[in-house]
């Protein structure tokens, strides 16, 4: 289901209510930019509750092979080539602790990228 369909229907009142019961809600949406990230904060914004912006800081290499392994496993319904992540990342606005979020960063250790650009045979592909 499209992201755009969602985000019309997934209106502030559904996060506030599931949050003001008690329960948690985990938002697997693209918060790429200032604006998208604005819309994911008035969800909670107002609702009492504490919250956590998780932010995955991993260059574009990592992210490519990732995602060429992904593609290879054949386990996703969407394949995206490098030019689709040019094309998606340019707008990618990294988050700001000046936006009002808790971030927890997630960076890639040397270890991981050295592990993963070893693993990686020809044409980029990471073998699994």
């Amino acid at each position: 289901m499209p992201a755009a369909y969602l985000v019309k229907r997934f209106d502030r009142w559904l996060p506030a209510l599931i949050l003001s019961a008690g329960m948690s809600v985990i938002l697997d949406f693209p918060f790429n930019t200032i604006d998208s990230r604005a819309w994911g904060r008035e969800l909670f914004s107002g609702t009492g509750v504490g919250h956590r912006l998780h932010y995955l800081d991993v260059s574009d290499e990592i992210c490519k092979i990732r995602l060429r392994a992904r593609n290879a496993s054949g386990e996703h319904p969407f394949e995206t080539s490098d030019v689709q992540f040019d094309q998606i990342t340019q707008y990618f606005v990294p988050p700001s602790t000046t936006e009002g979020f808790q971030i927890v960063w997630h960076a890639a250790t040397h270890a991981q990228i050295e592990r993963e650009s070893q693993a990686s045979g020809p044409g980029g592909r990471l073998f699994t």
